[in-house]
């Protein structure tokens, strides 16, 4: 773990803030990951405020017992996830007069407004996290796959968000949400570990153009279909009325005429069509097709001498033995014992305890 107060020092700042949340695959390589680096212990979702008198992490019930056990409550108070607990906690032990960081990148424009809305006395300064911490920029290549050989997006689904700029007369419609353009396009990227969901922008004019950008998480080995995220923000410079969903648009990406327009996409992405709900129940079947064969393989072999990775491994095995398999969603959660407490626990070599009585 990394000296904060002297990192606060050397940039003349008093607190930082900062978020993550399982919607955005952006810390999804643990040595990438900020959370682990400063406070030892990495949800999928949490907030936390490092200052040099007081430092608190924030998280939801999931992970409420798991933090009290892994986390240092001298260094750390332990709280509830909520927007308005945060709120309170900044505004009881940070006075007004210092300068809160954040990365602007990791906060929404609508996360970023209520902070400001709420404590209308403190000044936010944006910063990249990363180059704060020291933290090598750790980029992969985009690998992108097309699901079923659908080569073109499909255009049904993008009618959604051209009718939204028909409706609201707008030059142009940017969609961050990094789900949302992987159906709308129908491609993954299965470089990202659990989470195969390409990590891009796509903006779409009144003239129904259709421009991908690509995150700075890749390193750039593509010309012509794909613009980069740098571009994206040149060519935004050019657009009036420009939509956007603010609960899904980092505040790093910035436009003088922002409009704030729910994602279109939402509902329909919800309603899964007859393809794909026989897809599911495929899956689904196979999926199980590994647990029985793990069940068989646990029943018949002595607990006492299987630890919570060998689960994890041996799960993983069965499931590889389909030829459709391509990838966990998460790590396996295999608790033994005292660790079934423990409600998003996922087992690590450090961790790790052989079976006794329950599983």
């Amino acid at each position: 773990m990394v000296n904060v107060n002297e990192i606060l020092d050397k940039h003349a700042l008093h607190a930082i803030i900062h978020k993550k949340s399982s919607s955005h695959p952006k810390e999804s390589d643990e040595s990438n990951d900020i959370f682990q680096l400063v406070v030892g212990f990495s949800p999928s979702d949490g907030v936390v405020i490092i200052s040099k008198n007081k430092s608190a992490i924030f998280v939801d019930g999931r992970y409420s017992l798991a933090a009290r056990q892994t986390i240092n409550q001298n260094q750390f108070e332990i709280l509830d996830l909520k927007r308005s607990e945060i709120i309170k906690w900044i505004a009881k032990n940070i006075p007004p007069i210092h300068k809160i960081a954040y990365d602007p990148v990791f906060y929404m424009h609508s996360e970023i407004e209520f902070l400001k809305n709420g404590l209308g006395e403190y000044d936010f300064a944006p910063i990249d996290i990363k180059e704060f911490f020291d933290v090598p920029a750790k980029k992969r290549n985009l690998n992108i796959h097309y699901i079923k050989n659908r080569k073109a997006p499909d255009e049904g689904r993008l009618s959604l968000i051209c009718e939204t700029i028909s409706k609201n007369e707008l030059n142009a419609y940017l969609v961050c949400e990094a789900c949302t353009i992987a159906w709308l396009f129908n491609v993954r990227d299965f470089g990202s570990k659990y989470t195969p969901i390409p990590e891009l922008y796509l903006l779409i004019t009144s003239n129904h153009d259709k421009i991908l950008y690509v995150s700075k998480a890749y390193e750039i080995n593509r010309s012509g279909d794909i613009k980069t995220e740098e571009q994206l923000h040149s060519d935004l410079a050019r657009l009036h009325r420009v939509g956007i969903d603010k609960s899904e648009t980092p505040s790093s990406i910035c436009h003088k005429d922002f409009i704030h327009l729910d994602n279109p996409c939402l509902l329909a992405k919800s309603i899964k069509n007859t393809e794909e709900i026989n897809d599911i129940k495929k899956a689904s079947q196979k999926d199980s097709i590994a647990i029985i064969n793990f069940l068989h393989w646990i029943y018949n072999n002595d607990l006492p001498e299987i630890s919570e990775l060998d689960v994890v491994k041996k799960i993983l095995y069965f499931r590889t033995l389909d030829s459709d398999f391509i990838g966990e969603s998460f790590q396996t959660i295999a608790a033994a014992d005292d660790h079934a407490a423990v409600v998003h626990y996922s087992p690590s070599e450090k961790n790790s305890k052989k079976i006794e009585n329950i599983l």
